[in-house]
């Protein structure tokens, strides 16, 4: 504690100091060092899953250590806020709990009239033997209810952007989610009437069934992980509107050749759905992936 400076917090364009709103206590990346040989390698693949979860693929992501801060009885960070932009392409932050013994101390999360809080493993009692972390978007409202005992030690990453392109945001995630909603919506009001209730969405990587019943959600790679994230969303949103199913498709090929040389060339599609519940580590649903209308048609034209 003695060797921490007290926290301040941005309002508008000025930096203040108020125990009332944020108590705790920091050091500057400067003043502290790492020693464990296998930090830098386990961050590294840390911040790539966390690249995954926040839906941008396997696009590059980098981090910054921007403090570390400690917690102690009574303090907190009240007021919901979101975090300024420390370095050219930050787009979020990683939270990194070291193993403390505490209690108290959760964040909250606030994005889109819904909430969300994660305590790092206070309620099972796991706390204080294990790391825990956490990442969002640097536009989503957070705050740091306050520790009732004990103390809590973490490191704050920034997460920088390396891809192409705008900066992500949750804002723009959540109005591609809003787009795709509405795609959803009218295909469901159109195929009422006209088209089978299926359609597909063909994924980059291939899959087993094994894989995603020992794996489930988690065996998705790149951006086939960001699909479902985005499916989830829509799936949330259309509960009662749309139900959605997920499928592992085999895709199969075959051509028979009647007659005589290429005067008859007959090129039949077909799929055999083998259904899998992949509902474990993140629980959502894709989109089923059933071609049989489309490959009729397909067979119909060529035919």
């Amino acid at each position: 504690m003695k060797l921490c400076n007290k926290s301040k917090y941005g309002k508008g364009l000025e930096t203040k100091q108020d125990d009332n709103v944020r108590n705790c206590n920091e050091l500057d990346p400067d003043d502290v060092e790492i020693r464990h040989p296998d930090w830098n390698r386990s961050l590294a693949a840390l911040v790539k899953d966390v690249g995954e979860q926040l839906g941008l693929g396997a696009s590059p992501i980098r981090s910054a250590l921007y403090k570390v801060l400690l917690y102690g009885p009574g303090q907190h960070f009240k007021e919901f806020h979101k975090d300024t932009e420390k370095e050219e392409g930050m787009f979020g932050t990683l939270v990194v709990q070291l193993p403390s013994a505490h209690r108290g101390g959760s964040i909250c999360f606030r994005f889109n009239g819904q909430e969300e809080e994660y305590d790092f493993g206070v309620a099972h009692g796991e706390a204080q033997y294990w790391p825990h972390f956490a990442a969002h978007y640097a536009d989503v409202d957070h705050k740091v209810k306050v520790v009732s005992e004990g103390h809590r030690l973490v490191l704050i990453y920034n997460l920088v952007w390396g891809g192409g392109g705008e900066t992500p945001t949750a804002t723009t995630n959540s109005n591609r989610e809003q787009a795709g909603l509405r795609i959803c919506e009218r295909w469901s009001s159109i195929s009422r009437n006209y088209f089978s209730d299926q359609f597909l969405l063909w994924l980059e990587h291939d899959y087993t069934s094994d894989s995603l019943r020992q794996l489930g959600a988690s065996a998705l790679k790149g951006r086939d992980r960001e699909y479902g994230r985005l499916m989830l969303g829509i799936a949330k949103s259309m509960v009662g509107t749309l139900k959605l199913r997920v499928a592992v498709v085999i895709r199969d090929k075959t051509e028979l050749y009647l007659g005589d040389g290429d005067d008859y060339r007959h090129i039949e599609w077909y799929a055999k759905p083998e259904e899998v519940e992949v509902e474990r580590t993140l629980i959502f649903h894709l989109l089923s992936i059933i071609v049989y209308r489309i490959c009729s048609l397909i067979t119909f034209l060529i035919w």
